[in-house]
C-alpha cells in the first residue's frame, strides 16, 4: 500500500510554469531520472500524460481499469499484416502500474552484442551489476513462487523438468503478494512496487513535483543545440482543456518507444527518429486440463521455461481471468467462448515471448503516432516453432486441449493436429499481441545512433533519453530492469558531469543556477 504522498503541482490557474529540470513520463525511467535528479538537490517537475491513479482506485473491474491505465483503451495497433496490437500504460507509474512486476538483469549476449555491434562502451554486465542491486534492493525484488496458489505455474515447471528443459522462478517487485491476479489492471492490494510506491516517491520525498493529465505536444529550441520550453496541454475535468509552457534548463524525455520519438519528430528536432522500433511478440495459448486448475487464484509470470532463450524464445503462464481467456477467443464464434467461460476453471492461459526480428516505422504526420509494421519472414518460422514447443510442453503437463493463437483455428489435442493447423496457417491469421516496444532511439556510437552513450539526443546539450527507445535492440525479455538500470548509469553521468560543471563556475567566480520553480 502507497504510504509516500506524490506532490502535486496545480497548474491550473497559471499559463507558465519554469523548473530546472523538466520530466517528461512518469514510468520506470522517468521516475529513476525524477528521483536521481531530485536526490542531487535539482529542481524537478515530472510530466504524465495519463491520470495519476492509486491503490485504493484499483479494482476487478478489468474493462473499466483497462480504460482508466492504458493508452488508446488497451491496443494500439501497429498495422501491417499481420496486424499487431501493442498495448502500453497511459497513467502516473507508467508501465510498472499494468505489468507483471518481472525485473530482469539484462542477458549477458545481449550486452555483448550491444558492445560489439553498437560500441556500447560502459554498459556491460559488471559495470551494471550495482544499479541492477540499486534497483532490486528499492522494487523489493523477489521470487514469488508458493505451492499455494499458481498451479497453472506449478503444472509448466513440471513439464519442463520432465523434459529437462530450463526453467527459473521469475523474479518479481513485490510484497505479500495475495494472488489476486490483477498485475495487468493495476494491483488492488498494493503487493506490486510501482514506481508510485518506489523511484516517483522518493523523488517527490525530496522536492520533486507531478502534474498528471499534462501531454507535452511539441519542445521549442532556443539556438541550434538547446532546448528552451515545451508546449503542453492539460487536460481538466468535465473535458475541458489549457494549455501551458514550461521552461526548463533540461529534459529529460521518457514517454516510451513509441511516444519518445513521436514527440521529437513532431517538434523538428530528430528527423530520423522512429525509423526501426523493435518489439517482443505474445503469443498466448488457451489450454485445458481434465481437473481444475483455477488459475483464477494464481498470478502471473511465476515460473519461467528459458530452455530456447538463445533462440529468443520464453515460456510462462499468464494472467487468466474471464476476460482474458474471452479475449483470447475473440475471432472464434461466440458459442465456442461461451463453452470456454461455463468450463473456466479448467482452462488457463499461457503465453510464447518471442524476441521479433520485425521492425516497425513511426509516422509523425499527425497528432497521433500511426504505426507501419514490416513482419520479418523469419518471425512467421519462429512463430510455429514456439506453437510447437509451448504445445509440446503443455500437453506434457496434462493437458488435453489447446487454442493456437490462430485466427479461427479449432483446439487441438495432440502434437499430429498441431503440425496440421500450422501447415494451412498463413501469416495473417496469426493472433500476435505486443507490450514491449523499444530500440527506436537507439542509444551507441554507430552510424544508425540516434542518442550518444550517455543518453543525450545528438545535437542537442540540454534533452536526454532515458526509456526504452535508447536500447539498441529488442532484449527478449521484460525490459523494465535493463532500462532502469540504464537510466541509473545515464544519471550518474549526467548528474557527475553537471556537479563538476558547477565546481567550476564557482571557482572562477561565476553565480551557479539556482533550483527554483516559478509560476508566472
Amino acid at each position: 500500500m502507497q504510504t509516500n504522498p506524490i506532490n502535486l503541482l496545480d497548474a491550473v490557474n497559471v499559463d507558465s510554469v519554469r523548473c530546472e529540470c523538466l520530466v517528461i513520463g512518469s514510468g520506470v525511467g522517468g521516475s529513476v531520472a525524477g528521483a536521481r535528479l531530485a536526490e542531487a538537490g535539482r529542481d524537478v517537475l515530472v510530466v504524465e500524460e495519463g491520470e495519476l491513479s492509486t491503490v485504493p482506485r484499483y479494482s476487478n473491474k478489468i474493462g473499466q481499469m483497462t480504460a482508466l491505465l492504458y493508452r488508446g483503451g488497451g491496443i494500439t495497433p501497429f498495422l501491417g499484416r499481420p496486424m499487431i496490437g501493442f498495448a502500453e500504460a497511459c497513467c502516473a507509474g507508467g508501465g510498472s502500474v499494468i505489468n507483471g512486476g518481472l525485473l530482469w538483469r539484462t542477458p549477458p549476449h545481449i550486452l555483448q552484442e550491444w558492445k560489439e555491434e553498437f560500441g556500447l562502451a560502459g554498459f556491460d554486465e559488471v559495470a551494471l551489476r550495482a544499479h541492477f542491486e540499486t534497483v532490486e534492493r528499492r522494487l523489493c525484488v523477489n521470487r514469488h513462487c508458493t505451492e499455494e496458489g499458481n498451479r497453472d505455474s506449478q503444472l509448466l515447471k513440471k513439464a519442463a523438468n520432465q523434459f529437462n528443459w530450463k526453467v527459473v522462478a521469475v523474479p518479481r517487485a513485490l510484497v505479500n503478494c495475495t494472488n489476486l491476479n490483477l498485475c495487468a489492471t493495476g494491483c488492488p492490494s498494493g503487493a506490486k512496487q510501482t514506481m508510485l510506491e518506489t523511484y516517483l516517491a522518493d523523488a517527490c520525498k525530496k522536492g520533486a513535483r507531478l502534474l498528471p493529465n499534462c501531454r507535452v505536444y511539441k519542445l521549442e529550441s532556443k539556438g541550434s543545440s538547446r532546448v528552451g520550453r515545451a508546449r503542453c496541454s492539460l487536460q481538466l475535468p468535465h473535458g475541458q482543456k489549457k494549455y501551458v509552457d514550461i521552461e526548463a534548463d533540461e529534459f529529460f524525455l521518457s514517454g516510451g518507444a513509441v511516444q519518445t520519438p513521436h514527440l521529437l519528430a513532431k517538434s523538428g528536432l530528430a528527423p530520423h527518429v522512429g525509423q526501426r522500433l523493435q518489439y517482443h511478440l505474445n503469443l498466448k495459448f488457451a489450454a485445458k486440463f481434465a481437473t481444475p486448475v483455477h488459475a483464477e487464484q494464481g498470478t502471473m509470470f511465476t515460473q519461467q521455461v528459458q530452455e530456447f532463450e538463445r533462440e529468443g524464445l520464453y515460456m510462462m503462464a499468464s494472467n487468466c481471468q474471464p476476460n482474458y481467456l474471452a479475449a483470447t477467443l475473440v475471432t472464434h464464434h461466440r458459442k465456442e467462448i461461451e463453452k470456454l467461460l461455463n468450463e473456466r476453471f479448467y482452462w488457463a492461459l499461457y503465453v510464447a515471448q518471442l524476441r521479433s526480428k520485425s521492425v516497425a516505422k513511426i509516422i509523425s504526420a499527425w497528432n497521433e503516432p500511426i504505426v507501419l509494421n514490416h513482419f520479418h519472414s523469419s518471425d512467421f518460422e519462429n512463430f510455429k516453432k514456439a506453437c510447437i514447443r509451448m504445445s509440446q510442453l503443455l500437453f506434457g503437463a496434462g493437458a488435453i486441449q489447446i487454442y493456437l493463437p490462430i485466427a479461427g483455428a479449432h483446439p487441438v489435442s495432440s502434437e499430429k493436429e498441431v503440425t496440421q493447423a500450422l501447415q494451412s496457417a498463413q501469416p495473417s491469421q496469426c493472433r500476435l499481441i505486443s507490450v514491449h516496444a523499444m530500440a527506436s532511439c537507439p542509444m551507441g556510437n554507430h552510424s544508425t545512433a540516434i542518442t550518444n552513450t550517455d543518453g543525450g539526443l545528438k545535437g542537442f546539450d540540454n534533452i536526454v533519453l532515458c526509456d526504452a527507445s535508447i536500447l539498441p535492440t529488442n532484449i527478449g525479455e521484460s525490459p523494465q530492469g535493463t532500462i532502469m538500470a540504464l537510466a541509473h548509469e545515464i544519471l550518474d553521468r549526467r548528474v557527475s558531469l553537471n556537479f563538476r560543471a558547477h565546481k567550476v563556475a564557482v571557482t572562477r567566480g561565476v553565480a551557479a543556477p539556482k533550483p527554483r520553480m516559478n509560476m508566472e
